[in-house]
């Protein structure tokens, strides 16, 4: 089995920059993974509903209403 670089080393192979860091993770996740850009639907084990999750509701903390109020 042949070992894969870290996304360090892979940054460091391929000269790639801090301002570059999300496209270069997204290209090195694709070389690590071999995903040829197919999509499937996925089936949990053990799923006994198909309904939608809710939207996720995010409350202010004390810091953001001050933030807010400055």
């Amino acid at each position: 089995m042949t070992q894969r670089p870290s996304f360090d080393e892979y940054c460091e192979q391929h000269h790639i920059q801090p301002g570059e860091y999300g496209a270069a993770f997204a290209a090195y996740l694709h070389e690590v993974s071999g995903w040829d850009g197919d999509i499937e639907q996925v089936e949990s084990a053990g799923a006994t509903s198909t309904a939608p999750r809710s939207e996720l509701q995010v409350e202010p903390t004390d810091d953001d209403e001050r933030e807010q109020g400055e």
